[in-house]
This record gives C-alpha cells, structure tokens and sequence, in this order.
C-alpha cells in the first residue's frame, strides 16, 4: 500500500486534514454502507430461503468478509487518531490492520465479479470466452491485492519503496478492475439487448428492460468508483486522500450483489405469478432461472435455482 510520503515534523494542519481526515470520512462513509449491505443480506435470507446452499455461503462469505474489513478500518482509524495521537513521525507507516483489510476486501470484488460471470455464461448459452476472461481478471486482481498487502506489511517498507517499485502495482490493481466491471456491466447489457427486440409479450418486455437498466446502474457505479480511487490515488499520492475512496469501494460491490439478488422480488411483483415469469424467461431463450440472474422457476414462491 501507499504510504504518507509527508515529513512528519513538517506536517501542517491541511496535511493532516488530507490523510487522517479521508481516512474518517472514508470509514464513517463504509460503516453506512455496511448497514445497508446487512439489511440487504436479512432481506435476502427472510424471502429466498430457497435458495441454494452455494448461494447462500457466498453471500455469507461476502459479509463476513465486509465485517472483517470494517473492524480493521476502524482499529487502523482509531490508531492513527488515538494512540498515534502527538506522534505525526509515526503517520509514516500505516497501521498493519490497514494492511489487514486490503486482504479482506480483496475477496469481495472477487467474489462479485466472479457471481456476474457466472451469469454472463448461464445466460450466454454456457460460452466461456468472456467469462474465463472475467474469472482471469478477478483472479489476478486478487493476487496483485494480496502482494500489495504482504508488502506494505513488511516492516522495512517506506515511502521510497512504494512509490518507486509498488506504484505500479497499485494502478494495476484498480485498472484491472475497472475494466473487469465495464466488460461484465457491457456483456450483461448486450445479452439482455440481444433479446429485446424479439416477439416478446408485453410484460417479458417490461422485465428485460428493467434488467438492462440495473445492469447499466449497478455496473456504472463501481467502475466509476474505481476510476475515481485510481485518478484520486494519481493526482494525490503525497498523502491518503484517496484511502476514503478505497475503503468505500468495498461497500460498493456487495451492495451491488445483494441489491441484485433481492431484485427478485421487484421482478416477481411485476408478473402475476412466479410461473408466469418462468414462461416469460423461456420465451425469450433465457434458461428459466437466467432472466433473474438464475432467480426465478416455475416451482412455488420463494424458490430458486
């Protein structure tokens, strides 16, 4: 990770409001967005009990590791402004639960982006050309996390070495995924755009129309989070304006995943019934379960594939 390149004794008031200040607002920001990926999460469990075993270990897995993340940030927070209170020289190495949480929210993206593949190739009729594409970006996203974090926990890493061997590093790590959520975000919109113009009854259409304007939302939001964090990380590599960015960015891809799967039930209100829709997503040559990001069967409510 990137660290406080800032003189300690020189530190000025406007130094200290760009490092420790946006590590605040960042933590303050993610803590609101993990109570909005929790209340999402019992959503999820109270109306799609369902559900497969696989799905519910991955969302489960996605949360523990948000909790994971946001007690690490918060003990960083509280070292930084607590215990390294009078002491700016020590501002120059980050806490090692800093370090620590890039582990934990290196899963989550992961995990995300792997989720959406997955769907791009049940509703690609199983092609793998995109998907291995998105499985290879997400994987190597988590390696490049996990060697950025076992190296700012060294402890002989200083600014010097950030900058001038592991920067390079850092810009992969957000180029890489951005990139992986445009192509996800673009392929989902071309496969539910690929049917939209067909014969379709009125309602199907309505549904693959709303599924296309999620797709651009959830999509748009950590691409755009994650250029914003790079070009932050670019214009601001003297200080940690950019750690709020990073911290928030976590939030944003579970966030994405549940309201995805609790988007379910807005879809079910819009047909009379969960048969029907069934029929619908098979009229227009999804998989019954696809049309939802495999969500919805003929069988009873509250069932999924």
């Amino acid at each position: 990770m990137k660290q406080l390149s800032v003189p300690p004794a020189t530190m000025s008031a406007a130094g200290f409001g760009s490092t420790l200040g946006a590590i605040e607002i960042g933590v303050l920001i993610s803590y609101f967005l993990l109570g909005l990926t929790t209340l999402q999460v019992y959503i999820y469990f109270s109306n799609f009990p369902n559900d497969s075993r696989s799905r519910k270990c991955l969302v489960l897995f996605v949360w523990c590791c948000e909790l994971g993340h946001a007690i690490c940030v918060g003990h960083a927070l509280y070292t930084m402004t607590i215990t390294y209170f009078a002491q700016p020289e020590r501002l120059v190495r980050t806490p090692v639960s800093l370090g620590v949480a890039m582990l934990f929210g290196a899963f989550v993206p992961m995990c995300v982006q792997s989720f959406f593949a997955h769907r791009i190739y049940r509703l690609s009729d199983n092609s793998r050309i995109i998907p291995c594409l998105c499985w290879s970006l997400s994987l190597a996203r988590l390696v490049a996390t996990f060697v950025a974090a076992a190296v700012s926990l060294k402890p002989t890493f200083s600014s010097a070495q950030a900058e001038q061997q592991w920067g390079w590093l850092t810009v992969s790590i957000w180029s890489v995924g951005a990139a992986n959520d445009a192509i996800i975000a673009g392929t989902l919109v071309y496969l539910y755009s690929h049917h939209r113009d067909e014969d379709l009854p009125k309602r199907a259409l309505k549904i693959v129309d709303k599924l296309i304007v999620w797709t651009l939302e959830t999509g748009a939001v950590t691409t755009i989070a994650g250029v914003i964090t790079l070009i932050s990380f670019l214009v601001n590599k003297q200080n940690y304006s950019w750690l709020a960015w990073w911290i928030a960015t976590t939030r944003l891809f579970s966030n994405v995943l549940m309201a995805s799967l609790n988007s379910r039930i807005a879809l079910r209100a819009m047909t009379p019934s969960v048969l029907n829709l069934g029929r619908i997503s098979h009229s227009i040559s999804f998989r019954p379960s696809a049309i939802s990001g495999n969500a919805e069967t003929s069988k009873p409510s509250n069932t999924a594939a």
